[in-house]
């Protein structure tokens, strides 16, 4: 009887330690890409790619889109948002964020980069900031554009003749992040993104 109970106890344990599993927030991402003086660019091909997806870094994470008329591009996915400590005004008062990570491969000069752009969802508003990834010698998207800090210039940092650039060759011009809560407890999560694929000026 006693080792019935004892059996019986471990897999109570058991049960309530692994708890259910977590559901799956939805992931709406609506983008757009445009020019530098702000016209759509329509039918433009780009990968996209969320930071919660396996190997969000290679180059075969995600889904390939194409622009419509527009310039407009959209995703939907079921993903778990996660969370992370982020210092804002304090740097010694970390704050909790709800943090949604978006890759978006297009090309600059011609070779393949990965706009990374992380959004930090707090309650008084949304972080949003983007850098730019080129392959490794894994092939992996995490090595970073040369930048060269006596002129304010990037370079591609495996190219020594490579031309210097003003700029990262894309800008993101503005972004937003939205949940709302269904009557099941599951979040919607609503992402607006507008990047511009900026024109760069060689030195």
């Amino acid at each position: 009887m006693s080792n019935w109970f004892g059996i019986f106890i471990a897999m109570l344990f058991m049960a309530v330690a692994s708890g259910s599993p977590a559901r799956a927030d939805l992931i709406d991402i609506h983008g757009q890409l445009v020019s530098s003086d702000g016209s759509p660019l329509a039918n433009h091909s780009l990968r996209l790619v969320v930071g919660t997806e396996p190997e969000p870094r290679g180059p075969h994470a995600g889904q390939r889109l194409t622009t419509d008329a527009e310039g407009r591009f959209r995703r939907q996915l079921e993903t778990k948002v996660p969370r992370r400590l982020k210092t804002l005004d304090v740097w010694f008062i970390p704050h909790r964020t709800d943090l949604i990570e978006v890759g978006v491969e297009l090309e600059l000069l011609g070779r393949p980069v990965l706009y990374w752009i992380e959004l930090d969802h707090v309650r008084q508003g949304v972080l949003g900031g983007m850098d730019v990834f080129l392959k490794d010698g894994s092939g992996q998207f995490r090595q970073r554009l040369k930048f060269h800090s006596q002129t304010h210039t990037w370079s591609f940092p495996d190219d020594p003749n490579s031309m210097l650039l003003t700029g990262i060759g894309a800008d993101l011009r503005a972004h937003d992040v939205r949940m709302t809560t269904a009557a099941d407890g599951r979040r919607h999560w609503i992402v607006e993104l507008r990047i511009e694929k900026a024109e760069f000026t060689p030195r």
